[in-house]
Parts: structure tokens; sequence; C-alpha cells
């Protein structure tokens, strides 16, 4: 018969690894280690993700775009994309979109603003991109087909980043929630048990509490 306190499984979402040990402190000792290690794992790849993410950052802010507006010539710029997640740009007025409304990467010229250039200038799809959100499209023109993949892999890998963290912070928020009703249920129950327990009071330990006897008592 296996001790159930000797058993340890570690899960994946594929499969999982299932451990009898020799002892109850080894199982201990086990899944502390396990824990330990899979925490600094969970940091390196934090600290690896974030080093790609600035290093992908620094390549953007190199690279210079030609912008296409809904109105005018289309201007030379760079783009800056800070850690929050804000695209800005400069120009004649300037502007910035979040990554987090981006919608969608839509290559060659599949928006209005760019069926509009090219009916006017021969410009290569192949070099153009956009970034759609609801309101409005950032409409980028590329020196060549390569500059224009590298930025649409670099924009695609910011955007699944972003959004895994924003799905990961809507988990731990929901967690915390799960604990504060559990905490509340569990202070609400004690307090109730509280509650019901008869209060016993020591009449001998205070002289006096008592209450007198009756008359009739006195009388027998």
């Amino acid at each position: 018969m296996l001790d159930p306190a000797c058993c340890l499984s570690l899960v994946t979402p594929t499969r999982s690894l299932d451990v009898v040990t020799t002892s109850r402190q080894q199982c201990d000792w086990l899944q502390r280690s396990v824990q330990l290690m899979v925490a600094q794992a969970h940091e390196n790849e934090k600290k690896a993700s974030m080093h790609v993410e600035t290093t992908i950052m620094k390549k953007l802010g190199s690279m210079t775009v030609h912008k296409h507006g809904r109105k005018g010539r289309p201007h030379k710029t760079n783009l800056n994309v800070d850690k929050y997640g804000e695209i800005t740009w400069k120009g004649k007025s300037g502007g910035a979109i979040l990554l987090q409304e981006v919608l969608e990467l839509r290559l060659g010229h599949a928006t209005a603003v760019f069926h509009r250039v090219s009916t006017q200038k021969a410009n290569n799809p192949n070099h153009c991109l956009s970034l759609v959100t609801a309101s409005r499209t950032l409409d980028l023109e590329l020196h060549s087909e390569s500059e224009r993949d590298y930025m649409v892999i670099a924009f695609r890998y910011l955007l699944n980043k972003m959004r895994d963290r924003a799905r990961e912070a809507k988990r731990m928020k929901a967690e915390r929630g799960v604990r504060m009703l559990q905490e509340a249920y569990q202070y609400h129950a004690s307090r109730m048990q509280v509650q019901a327990q008869p209060v016993g009071y020591d009449l001998e330990r205070y002289p006096g509490s008592s209450p007198p006897p009756s008359p009739t008592a006195s009388s027998s």
C-alpha cells in the first residue's frame, strides 16, 4: 500500500511524472527543490524575454520608415516603442498608438490610406505594412521587403508578449479575488462559530454575580 505522503507528481500540459519516495522527509525535500527550480526557471525566462524585447525595441527605433497618412505626402520618420507598449513617431504633427490597441497587422496595400497612395504612386506593396486599431491605422513603408518582414515579426512578438502579460494579470486578479472571498468566508464562519458558543460564567470566581435565591427556596 503506497503512502500518499511519499508520492509526488510533476504535472505538465501533456503528461505527468509520478514519483514514489522512500520517506515523507524525502518527498517534502523533493517538492521544495522542484518548486525552487521552477521559480528560478520562470525568473530566467522572464529576464531573457525582457532582453529580447529591449533588443527589438532598439532595432525598431533605428529603422527609418516612410509613414503614409490620409492627406499629403508620406514623410520619413523613426518609430519609438517604449516598455509600456506605446508606439510614437515624429513628423508634422507626430502621434502615438498603444500596442494593446492593435487589432491586426496587414501586409501590402490593405488599408484605405494605402489604397489612395497606390493610385498615385507605384510603390512596392511588399515593402508596406499597417498596424490596425479600432479608430485608425499606422501605415508604414520600408526600404526593402526584408526590413518589412523583420518589422512584422518584431511587432507580432511584442503583441504576443503584451497579450500574454494581460492574460497573466487577469488570471492573477481572478485568483486574488477568489482568495479574498475565501478569507472573508472563513472569517465569517469563525465569527458565527464564536457567537454560537454559549457564554459560561464562573460564579465561584466572581462572588456576588449569582442571582439572589428565591424566597421560596430560603423559606424551605
